[in-house]
């Protein structure tokens, strides 16, 4: 029989009852708002705790995307709101144009420049993976892609420079959107009904993703556009700890199981991903950035690092599984592709 990866699988109806069994029956929560106030309160908590920061990365001219964010942000929860940092992005016009251009911290931002990135970059493993990009030609970065690119590298540069305390850091772009609710029951999927006891799908999904990342996880996609093989995932080595509460009693939230990992082969987008500190320490060791950002991390395989992107299954494009976590189109992109300027 041929392989068939764990994305594409289909779940039977059997198994799919059988995993919704999974509740704590040992206390009883009283009527529904308590229970989606504690399930909501627990999801949330746990979210928050997986990583060491959570970070935004927006431009000090884009106050609306910003104001947009924190609306997605009150939709996840007070825990969310109170650990989200906003970052004041690099301007990458400002750095390819003005000699005296500083950063927050005082440092000249030319020689960052120098020091992270190499503006001219080739296509040819680029255009193997989009139909709308000519191989074998050098472009240069635009300033969008710059100044995205000299953010994300300065906040790499920020966790790898923290305290022993500070392991991990989620990274979004103010135009991300998370999973919203599901206005149409289905079998098998999330779902805003009362057997979910409220609790938001984006919750529920990572609660799900999160209890199967295994422990050697480097970089943890919340949303990429993929392309080429999704890798399958051996989920016994996933971290078992991940779905228990924090004084190790077992999960009390009704989680449906339809949510996989997999391994990228290629992939577009930054707009949401977690990193650890080794991950953020060997990608600075590889620098300069060459290209855009994700480009660059996709053609160098992310460096040999340990990659991992959770799906919704049979939802998204074509039912191909849909992100934790999307781009926002009608927010509208501060960064011009150079590798499609005419």
């Amino acid at each position: 029989m041929a392989y068939v990866p764990p994305h594409r699988r289909h779940r039977p109806e059997s198994t799919i009852g059988h995993q919704q069994e999974h509740i704590n029956k040992t206390q009883p929560w009283g009527d529904n708002k308590s229970n989606k106030d504690r399930d909501d309160h627990f999801l949330s908590t746990q979210f928050c705790n997986a990583f060491s920061r959570i970070c935004c990365i927006n431009m000090k001219s884009r106050r609306d995307k910003w104001r947009r964010f924190q609306k997605q942000a009150d939709r996840i929860g007070t825990e969310f709101q109170q650990k989200l940092q906003r970052f004041d992005a690099v301007n990458g016009m400002e750095v390819l144009n003005d000699d005296d251009a500083y950063g927050p911290e005082g440092e000249s931002m030319k020689e960052q420049l120098a020091a992270c990135i190499q503006l001219e970059w080739d296509t040819t493993q680029n255009a193997k993976w989009d139909r709308h990009v000519e191989p074998g030609i050098t472009r240069i970065m635009t300033g969008g892609e710059l100044g995205c690119a000299m953010s994300h590298v300065a906040l790499w540069r920020q966790l790898v420079s923290a305290s022993n305390d500070a392991v991990s850091m989620l990274i979004f772009e103010d135009d991300a959107t998370f999973l919203a609710e599901k206005k149409m029951q289905q079998q098998g999927s999330f779902q805003s009904n009362s057997s979910n006891r409220g609790a938001s799908r984006f919750l529920q999904a990572f609660s799900q993703a999160w209890s199967l990342l295994p422990d050697d996880w480097d970089i943890f996609y919340l949303g990429l556009s993929d392309r080429g093989e999704r890798l399958p995932v051996e989920m016994a080595d996933a971290q078992a700890s991940n779905a228990q509460n924090q004084d190790g009693s077992p999960q009390s939230v009704t989680l449906v199981q339809d949510v996989t990992l997999f391994r990228p082969t290629y992939g577009f987008h930054t707009h949401a991903y977690a990193l650890r500190k080794r991950a953020a320490a060997k990608l600075l060791g590889n620098l300069p950035v060459s290209g855009p950002l994700d480009v660059w991390l996709a053609d160098n395989k992310w460096f040999n690092l340990n990659v991992y992107v959770p799906i919704v299954l049979n939802e998204g494009w074509r039912g191909n599984g849909a992100s934790l976590v999307f781009q926002c189109k009608d927010a509208g992109s501060d960064v011009r592709m150079s590798s499609r300027i005419k």
